[in-house]
């Protein structure tokens, strides 16, 4: 099954953005971190893909920082909202 992630790339492209830097915005590309750069996915992953992600738009503004393998659900640090329980971001 084609990759929703990155419709079958295989990479996903992001932007950081850097406060009170001469170059505020710097666009990164990496492997698609759903089908790890295959381009294909199996409809479990999917799955964990929308259960992972938050989608409240963590209206507190509260998170909790996971450090590598700290989280049973992402073996990579990360923040999580305090409203949810999902991901906000990782890396």
């Amino acid at each position: 099954m084609l990759c929703p992630s990155c419709k079958g790339s295989g990479k996903i492209t992001f932007e950081i953005e850097e406060m009170f830097s001469d170059n505020p915005v710097t666009k990164s590309i990496l492997d698609c971190i759903l089908c790890d750069g295959t381009g294909d996915a199996l409809e479990d992953d999917i799955k964990r893909l929308h259960s992972f992600w938050c989608k409240c738009s963590n209206p507190s503004n509260q998170t909790r920082f996971y450090n590598d393998n700290e989280h049973p659900d992402c073996s990579k640090h990360h923040y999580r909202c305090l409203d949810c329980g999902r991901v906000i971001q990782t890396g």
